[in-house]
């Protein structure tokens, strides 16, 4: 499949997909042609990511963007409100351990930068998700 796309080079902040007809496989986990690949939560250096996408393997698509448009409720939420939600989970956290050490390394860090703060919950939940 075959879509539009208005960006040559990789955008950091924009969702990338599979264009190998053979997909992915990451971290033992299988990204198929046309699925969006994150990357960026996936905490790969944005140097292999755009190797990757100059070697043609992933690309930009903005029909895939809002097919894959993901359904946390994070986009649409202010700085503010995100930084409301690290504060909620951080103090859940708190609760949850039982000494400084295990809360700093268990917390979700804090951006003010919203899609870095986005990604940042995100990888929280998928790693610390249980916390909630």
């Amino acid at each position: 499949m075959m879509t539009r796309t208005r960006y040559p080079t990789l955008q950091e902040h924009i969702p990338t997909f599979v264009r190998i007809p053979k997909g992915i496989t990451w971290n033992s986990h299988f990204y198929g042609p046309d699925v969006e690949f994150p990357w960026l939560s996936l905490g790969i250096d944005p140097a292999k990511a755009r190797t990757m996408f100059d070697a043609g393997q992933l690309y930009h698509s903005e029909d895939l963007e809002h097919e894959f448009k993901v359904g946390d409720g994070l986009d649409p939420m202010t700085i503010q409100e995100l930084n409301f939600l690290v504060d909620t989970l951080n103090a859940k956290v708190k609760k949850a351990t039982s000494s400084d050490a295990q809360y700093n390394q268990k917390k979700c860090k804090k951006s003010l930068v919203k899609s870095k703060q986005i990604g940042l919950i995100r990888s929280w939940r998928r790693n610390f998700g249980h916390f909630e």
